[in-house]
């Protein structure tokens, strides 16, 4: 395996209901696509999808 650095910063969110700030988030750090990844059906339960 060749040498490499690996750099991946994450912003964190919790709480009720945080999921409305979605949006906002995604223009703060210069984003316009969002990829949700879910497994079994939290996703769907939560209108995510």
């Amino acid at each position: 395996m060749e040498n490499f650095t690996f750099y991946s910063p994450t912003y964190f969110v919790f709480g009720r209901d945080t999921e409305s700030r979605a949006g906002s988030l995604v223009k703060r750090f210069g984003g316009t696509r969002v990829l949700i990844h879910y497994g079994g059906s939290s996703a769907v339960k939560s209108s995510l999808r």
